[in-house]
């Protein structure tokens, strides 16, 4: 079985018939099927404090809010979204995505 592309959208249904993936705008019409929270589980930032100065305006992925690592520094945001992106779809980032739901009630609301 070959890895799907990176750019592929990835959906994993949980057990509990819940949907995980990462947002990408093309599957704004799934928020119509039921209820639905949309969940912040990482953070690609700039980095620009408290780095060395060869990492200053370079990006990283901290992926700490599901319990994932901090991927980069990238030289280009669109590197540090990717790794993102491919850490979320890989076998232990859906795991921890998983695990993180699990943890959590059902969403009662659509949440911003």
């Amino acid at each position: 079985m070959t890895a799907p592309a990176s750019n592929s959208l990835q959906i994993t249904v949980t057990k509990e018939g819940r949907l995980l993936f990462v947002w990408d705008d093309t599957l704004q019409p799934l928020l119509s099927l039921g209820r639905a929270s949309i969940r912040r589980v990482s953070h690609v930032e700039p980095m620009s404090t408290n780095v060395p100065v060869d990492m200053v305006n370079r990006w990283s992925a901290d992926l700490s809010p599901i319990g994932g690592p901090w991927l980069g520094p990238f030289d280009l945001r669109e590197q540090a979204l990717e790794a993102e992106r491919d850490f979320l779809n890989s076998e232990r980032g859906r795991s921890l995505l998983a695990a993180t739901m699990q943890h959590e009630e059902a969403p009662k609301e659509l949440s911003w």
